[in-house]
């Protein structure tokens, strides 16, 4: 695209402000008039550069407060949205796993409402995952409550359908047995963080290996009371 006879004449005068050290010029703005300051640095007007950020950060602002009043004024139509959603990810499921709508295991009836409640419940900027992946390589997760978790939506398409339980508790059995997503052993990338604590920061190996333990403890804790709910 061929330069206009203003745009050549406001860059000589953005060179001739460099060459002077001067921060700001005077040139003609169509909008702020002949007296205009522009910036030496890149040549743009100021007050329009400052124009811009103020109709950006308004129209923020509104954005933010349309959502908020959106979400106020339409919990039905959001959980309509969810229901939809879940029914999409069941409907994925079904097909991977050769069931219909006639043949979903028993137990999805019984937690269909608390599925869709889970995924109107999701926060923003996050996804409704399965911690063990419906339609992994070696394994294929039910798709349950117990096995659904937010996470954010780029980390979600990261991680894919990536299986690793001998490293992450969320891929392993409801329980506390060994094997378990709550068992006392710690993983091999627990034992390496333990490990890395003792020796840079001269962390005791027992009281390390304890607090890994009642994390995960309230892990457990926190999963059964929002069984209860």
């Amino acid at each position: 695209m061929k330069s206009t006879r203003a745009a050549k004449a406001k860059r000589l005068a953005q060179l001739t402000a460099l060459e002077a050290g001067l921060e700001t010029f005077a040139f003609h703005c169509a909008i702020h008039g002949p007296e205009a300051l522009s910036d030496t640095a890149h040549g743009w007007c100021i007050e329009c550069r400052q124009m811009t950020i103020d109709q950006r950060s308004a129209k923020l602002q509104h954005r933010a407060e349309y959502r908020a009043e959106y979400r106020a004024e339409n919990l039905g139509p959001l959980r309509a949205a969810a229901a939809a959603r879940a029914y999409a990810t069941r409907s994925t499921y079904n097909l991977v796993n050769g069931f219909t709508e006639r043949n979903l295991p028993a137990s999805y009836e019984t937690e269909r409402e608390t599925i869709e409640r889970f995924y109107a419940k999701c926060p923003e900027g996050h996804q409704v995952d399965h911690r063990t992946p419906v339609n992994g390589r070696t394994v294929s997760g039910l798709h349950c409550a117990s096995n659904l978790v937010p996470v954010p939506r780029l980390l979600n398409g990261m991680k894919s359908a990536q299986f690793d339980s001998d490293n992450f508790r969320d891929q392993r059995p409801a329980n506390a047995f060994p094997g378990g997503a709550w068992d006392p052993e710690l993983t091999e990338q627990e034992w390496a963080g333990v490990e890395l604590l003792v020796r840079r920061y001269g962390c005791d190996r027992d009281a390390s290996v304890r607090n890994v333990q009642a994390q995960v403890a309230r892990q457990r804790e926190a999963y059964l009371a929002s069984l209860a709910v």
